[in-house]
């Protein structure tokens, strides 16, 4: 080690100013790039804002098309792109074709046969080096005369990059200027011993660093305890959150030039609480017709109960939702977390609560998958004290709000709890289907019970088929999505048709679900059922969206607490707590809620439900029939 050292320390004492000044100007140069790219990369996003705001107004494109002065940015009164415009130069274009032309020289303007944007050709060069880039969008118009045209919006990636180039290199000279003079400063007045110290510090950091993976690998094989897995899961969830919080909000959002749309790792900032809000503005206006929602009447009731104490209110209720789920969250966090001083407590909360992915976007949303999550991490709490006609009606009341927790009932069965089982499944699923319509008669929505139950039984069909074409025959689906169908339409791309191979995958699915099913159906230990019931809901359902990974924290806090230290357990545990981390850190196809959160979380997801299998391969059951006998 000492050798190390030596050699590290000869080797900066010997390395001249020059090559010093030389090595430290590259480094701040590859740091400039990236500034510079990152300033290229949200001009680009200023040039699709004005083409958004220019599609959407008819008369300016056709004040274009008949005008031969180009374009006067003043007077398009494009008030977002002047805010964010600066003193860049945008070279934009337009150009004019009529259908007859593009017929016959599509692939010289950069169209497939059927006039769209080919996104493989050349021409729209905004899928090579970014210096290479154009913002190319083609779209079809009816001038007044009614004669059918296309229109390329164009920007040239190089104008813009030059002018960004052009506005900051005088902020580069400078700060290279004052870095030469500060290396030139320390160069000079630090005296020889006080390098050889610090050397000597890094070194001794490092060999501690090392020495603490030693450690960790040692703890892991031989089994980690109760606070060394609580520590491990927090500090996966905590540096997760550090490091998206840096990459979103410092680097996106205060590196110049700001983009007009910061990027997190949630919806645009007008969107928040858009699941609760969509779902109540229906229901008020519509009452039990589901025409265009998917939710059960428990959703309904807990709508009901809020519109009733809140005299209509959506922006209390929302507030009283989101409380509920905090606190519930904080409850079932803490009934795991015994025997530990309350500060670390308090610590372990906090971080657990507020700063995993999943819990964070449900309180984005508002879904009501929270509810199902309540439903569900109640149901596992009275199961584990064998009080079965409880966890019974949890499930069913999961299950009111929507349909998949029906499930987990495969999960809890045995011989001997069966029947309490279900009889708790249909008196708490009972209570809440039937509930909304009997309130009806008395709270809003008013009608008559009969009425109501018919007309949202006709009309919850017609809610499914726009769930369909919305969020699975949808782009919209890939969206903060991470089922296999997600991740595989994401690599395709957005241009893939996937109604032409619904059925397809509708039947492989059915049939993976259908396997998934009959093989938990032979496993043994509830928790690896748990969990891999989870893995595959998730991952075999057409689109599954990541609030629903929030039930993953159900058995990260049991495993945490269980005594059992099999390797296998453990590195479950890792792979939830990375499931409770945003990885959405590089987009594809210009959209920032197609990215790598999907493709990372399919994965994490197969390797869990795998680790669950293999676990309690030694435990399960070997044949079907047997499997059968446990409930019969």
């Amino acid at each position: 080690m000492n050798k190390n050292l030596k050699n590290v320390i000869v080797y900066k004492i010997d390395m001249s100013k020059n090559k010093l000044i030389i090595f430290s100007e590259i480094l701040f140069l590859i740091l400039y790039v990236v500034f510079l790219y990152n300033a290229f990369y949200y001009h680009k996003e200023n040039v699709k804002n004005l083409y958004k705001d220019l599609y959407s107004e008819k008369d300016k494109i056709l004040q274009i098309y008949n005008s031969d002065i180009g374009i006067n940015f003043n007077e398009l009164n494009n008030e977002n792109f002047l805010k964010n415009k600066g003193n860049i130069e945008y070279d934009i274009k337009f150009e004019f074709y009529d259908i007859k032309f593009v017929r016959d020289n599509y692939k010289n303007i950069g169209l497939n046969k059927d006039l769209k944007k080919d996104n493989k050709n050349n021409i729209n060069s905004e899928r090579y080096l970014f210096l290479k880039r154009n913002y190319n969008k083609y779209n079809k118009i009816l001038t007044n005369e009614g004669i059918e045209i296309i229109y390329k919006f164009s920007s040239d990636g190089k104008t813009i990059f030059n002018s960004v180039f052009k506005n900051t290199i005088l902020v580069y000279s400078a700060l290279s200027i004052i870095l030469l003079l500060f290396i030139h400063y320390i160069y000079l007045n630090i005296p020889i011993s006080k390098i050889n110290s610090f050397f000597r510090k890094i070194n001794n950091t490092k060999s501690h660093f090392l020495n603490k993976i030693y450690e960790i690998k040692n703890l892991y094989s031989s089994g980690l305890d109760y606070e060394n897995k609580l520590n491990l899961s927090a500090l996966i969830i905590f540096i997760g959150f550090i490091s998206s919080f840096f990459y979103y909000y410092i680097i996106e959002s205060l590196i110049y030039p700001p983009s007009p749309d910061i990027f997190t790792p949630f919806h645009n900032i007008i969107n928040v609480f858009c699941d609760y809000y969509s779902i109540d503005n229906y229901f008020h206006i519509n009452g039990f017709d589901s025409s265009q929602n998917n939710y059960f009447p428990g959703s309904l009731l807990i709508i009901q109960i809020l519109k009733t104490f809140t005299f209509s209110n959506p922006y209390v209720g929302v507030k009283i939702i989101l409380l509920l789920y905090i606190f519930f969250l904080l409850f079932f966090i803490s009934y795991y977390l015994k025997n530990i001083d309350f500060i670390q407590k308090t610590i372990y909360l906090l971080i657990i609560t507020f700063l995993s992915y999943p819990f964070l976007f449900t309180l984005h949303t508002a879904n009501f998958e929270g509810f199902v999550f309540i439903g569900l991490a109640l149901s596992f709490i009275f199961y584990f004290k064998r009080k079965f006609f409880i966890t019974g009606f949890f499930v069913g009341f999961a299950t009111s709000i929507k349909i998949y927790p029906l499930i987990f009932v495969l999960v809890y069965a045995r011989k001997t709890n069966i029947k309490n089982l279900l009889l708790g499944m249909s008196v708490g699923f009972g209570l809440m289907f039937i509930m909304p319509f009997v309130l009806s008669t008395f709270v809003f929505p008013f009608g008559n019970f009969t009425d109501n139950l018919l007309q949202w039984i006709n009309t919850f069909p017609e809610g499914l088929k726009f769930y369909k074409n919305h969020m699975v025959l949808g782009w919209s689906g890939v969206h903060f999505g991470h089922s296999v169908l997600n991740s595989l339409w994401l690599i395709l791309g957005p241009e893939f048709d996937f109604s032409n191979y619904f059925n397809v995958f509708f039947y492989i699915f059915a049939i993976a679900l259908t396997l998934s099913v009959l093989k938990l159906l032979k496993m043994n230990l509830t928790i690896n059922k748990f969990i891999f019931c989870l893995c595959f809901l998730c991952l075999f359902t057409p689109t599954s969206t990541d609030y629903k990974l929030l039930h993953f924290l159900i058995p990260l806090m049991y495993l945490i607490r269980s005594s059992n230290k099999n390797s296998d357990f453990v590195k479950i545990l890792i792979l939830i707590s990375l499931l409770m981390v945003s990885k959405s850190y590089f987009y594809f196809y210009d959209n920032i809620y197609a990215n790598t959160n999907t493709l990372l979380n399919t994965l994490i997801l197969f390797y869990i439900g795998l680790l669950s299998l293999k676990i309690d391969k030694l435990n399960g059951i070997k044949s079907l029939r047997n499997a059968i006998k446990k409930f019969i």
